[in-house]
């Protein structure tokens, strides 16, 4: 009796921990890696597949978790609107447009709450290693189907440089008056992270 019992006990086990593995997650960050968090996820790359190959897996939803410097916690509860139905050993792939409803519908929980202010401030990342994680769930039974962390995660490093120097022109260069292009020379940079340049000229008046 007591053999049969643990059989049961192990049989019970092995089918929970199949169910709770049933989706499979491939998540990844594509480089340049965006400074502002709208940038960030469009750079999102998701592979999602049943790995069940005689059932399909249906009211699939995914909670998205990203941890960075200083504390940083985002989080969503819920990605998608709907939720996704999946065929037996069907695969399925989210990059780029996929993730709007993430911003336009879902509401995205940032802690602590000092961080949530800079970010309002800065609409910027802090540079720095962050962890991004996507885990499946049912959205009937609240049960996990994928490995969840750190399996479901992808580790990445954001990089605020310093502004590069401008190579040509120099200091106390005269800008030729005939109307030919002014051709600026940066010094280049090597980097990961995507950024953006604002110059500013001003025209000084001799007196």
């Amino acid at each position: 009796m007591k053999k049969l019992t643990l059989f049961a006990i192990l049989f019970f086990t092995i089918l929970s921990n199949s169910s709770a593995q049933q989706i499979d997650v491939d998540v990844r960050v594509l480089p340049p890696y965006q400074l502002s968090l709208d940038g960030l996820t469009n750079q999102l790359l998701a592979t999602v597949r049943n790995t069940n190959i005689e059932q399909p897996a249906n009211n699939i939803n995914f909670r998205l978790e990203l941890y960075g410097p200083k504390g940083l916690h985002i989080f969503s509860n819920r990605v998608f609107d709907e939720d996704l139905d999946l065929e037996p050993g069907e695969a399925r792939q989210f990059i780029g447009d996929d993730w709007d409803a993430l911003y336009e519908s879902t509401n995205l929980t940032i802690e602590p709450i000092n961080e949530k202010q800079r970010m309002i401030d800065t609409q910027m990342l802090r540079d720095g290693v962050y962890k991004i994680c996507l885990i499946a769930f049912n959205t009937v039974t609240n049960e996990r189907l994928s490995n969840g962390v750190p399996s479901d995660c992808y580790d990445f490093t954001v990089e605020v440089p310093d502004a590069p120097k401008i190579i040509f022109p120099r200091s106390n260069y005269s800008i030729p008056q005939d109307g030919s292009p002014l051709n600026i020379i940066w010094q280049q940079i090597n980097l990961k992270t995507n950024i953006l340049l604002k110059l500013l000229m001003l025209q000084i008046s001799q007196k």
